[in-house]
């Protein structure tokens, strides 16, 4: 009997350590991905660097329609729902208004 309980402690402990590690992810980065998704389109600071592309400085879009844009695309711009995660879309959403700001 002892036998059976040390091997379900040691599983459930396995297990807890696994859990814990998983729920432990880095916070994601609306800077890093702009940067290595947006800013050849874009520019680094939200001047466009090709013809035809926004120029997030002078953007009015609302937090919706930008997450809409992000997420689907629109024009020439690639949607992103299969390339980034949500909460990578939000993030980016969120780390361009600091060109609004500039």
């Amino acid at each position: 009997m002892k036998k059976y309980s040390l091997i379900t402690i040691s599983v459930l402990s396995i297990a807890f350590a696994f859990g814990n590690l998983n729920a432990q992810t880095a916070p994601v980065n609306g800077e890093t991905i702009y940067k290595r998704k947006c800013a050849r389109c874009h520019g680094d600071n939200g001047t466009p660097k090709k013809k035809g592309v926004s120029p997030l400085k002078e953007s009015d879009m609302t937090d919706a329609e930008t997450l809409e844009i992000i997420t689907n695309g629109e024009d020439k711009m690639p949607a992103f729902k299969k390339k980034l995660s949500s909460e990578e879309i939000k993030a980016v959403a969120v780390y361009i208004k600091v060109f609004k700001k500039k």
